[in-house]
């Protein structure tokens, strides 16, 4: 693993090399889930899975989540979506406003932050995180479970180059860059 200073990024090999900021659906999906979220007031709700997937979305390894389009080819790209500060609730909830803003277009990817990122108050316990930027020993088991993720949906995918890119929001772009 080497650090490029260029960027402040953490470069390994076979990780996710391109990040790309998708503008309009970042604004979108800001906007949405100020809004209270795509769902409506209650939000969208969670698949009866054992790791917790929102509905659309197809469990993947060690408590991953993806969502393949349906006619996906052979240049079909792939998004790893890096979510905010949140609980399931409103994980749920920016997952259906990036599948909304992407329409059946590109793969979506998903791995939760850590809970045990969030320990320094009582009241957000229950809300996924992200290592610090400089906590290399907590960042790497994330980047694992990213690697995975993204090894099964090429794997389902129709055989070429599938493009591969990052949406962060929040907290989650500050980790992803």
């Amino acid at each position: 693993m080497e650090r490029d200073r260029r960027v402040g990024a953490v470069i390994r090999p076979g990780a996710l090399a391109l990040v790309t900021v998708l503008a309009p659906a970042v604004v979108l999906a800001s906007g949405l889930v100020a809004c209270g979220g795509a769902g409506g007031p209650a939000g969208p709700k969670l698949a009866p899975t054992s790791n917790r997937c929102p509905v659309g979305f197809e469990e993947g390894p060690k408590g991953t989540c993806f969502s393949l389009p349906t006619n996906a080819d052979a240049s079909t790209p792939t998004v790893l979506y890096v979510h905010s500060a949140s609980n399931e609730t409103t994980v749920a909830q920016e997952l259906e406003v990036v599948k909304a803003a992407l329409g059946d277009t590109m793969g979506i990817l998903f791995a939760r932050g850590s809970e045990s990122e969030c320990a320094f108050a009582a009241d957000v316990r229950a809300t996924f995180c992200w290592p610090q930027p400089d906590d290399l020993a907590s960042s790497e088991p994330i980047w694992e479970r990213w690697d995975k993720v993204q090894w099964q949906a090429e794997a389902l995918l129709p055989e070429g180059t599938h493009p591969r890119l990052v949406l962060g929001f929040r907290e989650g772009a500050a980790f992803a860059a």
